[in-house]
């Protein structure tokens, strides 16, 4: 089971700033990704198939950390009930095997766009 994270609040999370993975709590696996410049965005950590995945659950803050948890719980929800291997993600999902296959390899990340199919 992953370690959980301390759960941060709303304020805590618009005042990080420096580039870097910020693990937000309360959803095992949820982070606020910080780049440089002012770019963050909502990132899923998961495991499918024996492999660790990232999946992109939008641009902070025009998704919202409530938003955020929400979504996150969804996700691993659905990957817990499905039992999902990439092979059958990807057949699931209506989507290539080889952009599942650059989501697994950290190439891509899966956007909110593609959320619904999985």
């Amino acid at each position: 089971m992953p370690k959980l994270a301390k759960e941060l609040g709303a304020l805590a999370v618009s005042k990080l700033k420096h580039p870097s993975l910020y693990f937000v709590g309360a959803v095992p696996g949820l982070a606020l990704q910080v780049k440089t410049g002012s770019a963050r965005s909502w990132i899923l950590r998961l495991v499918i198939g024996n492999k660790r995945r990232d999946m992109g659950l939008g641009a902070y803050p025009s998704v919202s950390l409530a938003h955020a948890r929400q979504k996150a719980s969804e996700a691993r929800e659905l990957v817990r009930q499905r039992g999902l291997s990439q092979e059958a993600l990807a057949l699931d999902a209506g989507i290539q095997r080889n952009y599942v296959s650059l989501i697994e390899r950290r190439k891509r990340h899966k956007s909110a766009h593609h959320h619904d199919r999985f």
